[in-house]
């Protein structure tokens, strides 16, 4: 409970009056909200421990209308804060991908986004500043409600990088232009700095570009109803050492590290205003596997909004994935005398209800099959439990 209260403090504190003062503030184009999770998780079978751990975030949001605040005509902005800390269930799971989306390495204040975004035209716009790639790419609104790392972007991208792509936990510089040819496609390519900062100080932004760009396209067909077919492709501009080839000299060989991915939902039922809603979705990934411990990755599943017809609030979700190692990393490991199995597969299911106007409750358990690729691990069964403050 201590973490909750401090966590609120952040927020009332970035918030500078968030509760009274948001009102008068919306009405001249600048809009705040926040939000504060607190998480309970437990290793219940399998894994390396078995106690119950405590994971938390705070964010706080500023979302600007130039053209309200000073005329700027088609210019936005966001502002992004967030604390987060905690104990590490991944780890102890002994997941490669990961059991929980607001984990850490290290406690601290970041900054996740701080962008401007001019639109040009009608159908265009131009993004540039401290970007979330998952934010704009390989990216589907069915799948938030889970807690698994895999279901925000794909494991086999995630784990790529000096220091993984800019996602969270930290994000990094980037420049985005989007068009829409028709209402309902969509062409996006963007450039981020490969370096995200230093991941003890979440608020630095690395500016020096030493490790080169991250470049993203993403295309497809996407509808306001929630259907979406969408294809996209990434590459790093810098090389990297390979996890297990050397060359004659006994220095890692250096790779292009590259991949691609699919993301695609369809309204199965929908329930309109008051009826229950189902919504499926599919994702799929690759990369080349040689820099990074992952060379594919999968997860499909189903949303339900107004699960219980009684519950106007009331979600359920339902996702399998599977991450397939990368044969370097396979290599690597077995030549430390650790042979590991080709995939990690995951199950998870959770529930989300409201207890309270701003005060959300989300029970989620997940499976983990052959846990971080070891066929000999005893499968990890993951309970988790998350309350969610808004303001």
């Amino acid at each position: 409970m201590h973490s909750f209260v401090r966590r609120t403090g952040f927020i009332a504190f970035a918030g500078l009056g968030l509760c009274d003062g948001a009102p008068a503030i919306a009405a001249e184009g600048l809009e705040v909200s926040g939000y504060v999770n607190v998480d309970l998780a437990v290793v219940t079978v399998g894994g390396f421990s078995n106690r119950v751990r405590e994971l938390d975030k705070a964010a706080i949001t500023y979302e600007a209308d130039f053209e309200k605040l000073a005329g700027w005509n088609g210019a936005t902005g966001l502002l992004s804060l967030l604390h987060a800390s905690g104990a590490k269930p991944g780890a102890e799971a002994g997941s490669l991908q990961g059991i929980n989306n607001i984990e850490v390495s290290r406690s601290s204040v970041r900054v996740e986004d701080a962008w401007i975004q001019q639109a040009l035209g009608e159908r265009a716009s131009i993004k540039a500043g401290v970007i979330d790639l998952n934010a704009e790419f390989y990216a589907n609104d069915s799948t938030g409600l889970l807690l698994n790392p895999e279901s925000g972007i794909g494991s086999e991208f995630a784990a790529t990088g000096p220091g993984g792509p800019s996602v969270y936990p930290q994000t990094s510089l980037g420049l985005r232009l989007a068009y829409q040819p028709t209402r309902d496609t969509y062409l996006q390519a963007a450039v981020f700095n490969a370096r995200v900062g230093n991941q003890g100080d979440g608020v630095s932004i690395d500016t020096s570009f030493d490790d080169g760009v991250i470049e993203v396209a993403e295309g497809g067909w996407s509808t306001e109803s929630h259907t979406k077919l969408g294809f996209g492709v990434w590459r790093y501009s810098r090389a990297q050492d390979d996890l297990f080839d050397v060359d004659t000299s006994g220095n890692p060989i250096q790779r292009t590290s590259s991949g691609g991915y699919m993301v695609a939902e369809q309204v199965l039922r929908d329930g309109g205003e008051t009826g229950r809603t189902v919504t499926g979705f599919l994702r799929a990934g690759f990369s080349n596997g040689n820099t990074g411990p992952l060379k594919s990755s999968w997860n499909t599943g189903l949303l339900i909004e107004r699960a219980v017809a009684s519950r106007p609030d009331s979600q359920f979700s339902i996702a399998f994935d599977q991450a397939t190692l990368g044969d370097a990393y396979r290599a690597a490991s077995a030549a430390g005398g650790l042979p590991l199995g080709a995939r990690e597969t995951h199950f998870e299911m959770t529930y989300s209800d409201q207890l309270a106007e701003h005060l959300a409750i989300q029970p989620d358990l997940q499976v983990i099959i052959a846990p971080g690729g070891d066929q000999a691990a005893k499968n990890a069964v993951i309970g988790t439990v998350r309350l969610t403050a808004s303001f």
